[in-house]
Protein backbone atom coordinates (compact mmCIF):
# COMPACT_ATOMS: atom_id res chain seq x y z
CA UNK A 1 0.00 0.00 0.00
CA UNK A 2 3.02 2.13 -1.23
CA UNK A 3 -0.14 5.00 -2.45
CA UNK A 4 -1.53 5.52 1.35
CA UNK A 5 0.43 8.65 3.58
CA UNK A 6 0.54 6.58 6.41
CA UNK A 7 2.69 3.90 4.69
CA UNK A 8 5.20 6.40 2.65
CA UNK A 9 5.89 7.91 6.32
CA UNK A 10 5.90 4.73 8.30
CA UNK A 11 8.81 3.25 6.09
CA UNK A 12 10.37 6.85 6.19
CA UNK A 13 10.93 6.83 10.09
CA UNK A 14 11.59 3.04 10.27
CA UNK A 15 14.67 3.64 7.12
CA UNK A 16 15.42 7.01 9.07
CA UNK A 17 16.00 5.48 12.48
CA UNK A 18 18.12 2.90 11.01
CA UNK A 19 20.44 5.37 9.51
CA UNK A 20 20.50 7.54 12.70
CA UNK A 21 21.26 4.29 14.96
CA UNK A 22 24.02 2.60 12.38
CA UNK A 23 24.90 5.35 10.18
CA UNK A 24 24.13 3.08 7.36
CA UNK A 25 25.00 5.12 3.92
CA UNK A 26 22.93 3.97 1.29
CA UNK A 27 19.91 1.54 0.16
CA UNK A 28 19.75 -0.84 -2.15
CA UNK A 29 16.02 -0.87 -2.91
CA UNK A 30 14.88 -3.97 -4.43
CA UNK A 31 11.52 -3.63 -4.85
CA UNK A 32 11.55 0.09 -6.89
CA UNK A 33 9.31 -1.24 -9.70
CA UNK A 34 6.38 -2.55 -7.64
CA UNK A 35 5.61 0.75 -6.06
CA UNK A 36 3.42 3.09 -7.28
CA UNK A 37 4.34 5.83 -9.45
CA UNK A 38 4.67 8.37 -6.87
CA UNK A 39 6.51 6.87 -3.79
CA UNK A 40 9.81 7.67 -4.39
CA UNK A 41 8.93 11.74 -4.73
CA UNK A 42 7.22 11.46 -1.29
CA UNK A 43 9.52 8.72 0.41
CA UNK A 44 13.27 10.09 -0.83
CA UNK A 45 13.20 13.39 0.26
CA UNK A 46 12.12 12.47 4.01
CA UNK A 47 15.42 9.34 3.82
CA UNK A 48 17.69 12.34 2.62
CA UNK A 49 16.50 14.27 5.65
CA UNK A 50 17.08 11.78 7.88
CA UNK A 51 20.50 11.30 6.11
CA UNK A 52 21.27 15.15 6.38
CA UNK A 53 20.69 15.15 9.93
CA UNK A 54 22.11 12.42 11.47
CA UNK A 55 25.40 13.40 9.50
CA UNK A 56 25.51 11.10 6.54
CA UNK A 57 26.93 13.00 3.66
CA UNK A 58 26.18 11.56 -0.15
CA UNK A 59 23.50 9.45 1.02
CA UNK A 60 22.90 7.30 -1.72
CA UNK A 61 20.09 5.12 -3.47
CA UNK A 62 20.51 2.00 -6.28
CA UNK A 63 17.38 1.10 -7.27
CA UNK A 64 17.07 -2.35 -8.79
CA UNK A 65 14.63 -2.44 -11.95
CA UNK A 66 14.99 -5.13 -14.29
CA UNK A 67 14.17 -3.78 -17.51
CA UNK A 68 16.03 -3.46 -21.02
CA UNK A 69 13.86 -0.47 -22.42
CA UNK A 70 16.18 2.38 -21.37
CA UNK A 71 13.08 4.71 -22.05
CA UNK A 72 10.82 3.18 -19.80
CA UNK A 73 13.62 2.40 -17.34
CA UNK A 74 14.36 6.78 -17.42
CA UNK A 75 10.90 7.08 -16.31
CA UNK A 76 12.45 5.89 -12.48
CA UNK A 77 14.91 8.85 -12.26
CA UNK A 78 12.37 11.19 -14.36
CA UNK A 79 9.07 10.57 -13.23
CA UNK A 80 8.90 9.05 -10.08
CA UNK A 81 11.88 10.52 -7.98
CA UNK A 82 14.38 7.81 -7.89
CA UNK A 83 17.47 9.92 -7.68
CA UNK A 84 20.31 9.53 -10.48
CA UNK A 85 23.47 8.02 -8.57
CA UNK A 86 26.73 10.11 -9.04
CA UNK A 87 29.63 7.94 -10.61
Amino acid sequence: FTEKPVVVNGLAQVYGSWIRRYRIDGFRIDTARHVNGAFFGQWVPKITAAATAAGVPDFQFFGEVPLTDTVELSTFVRKRGLPMQKI
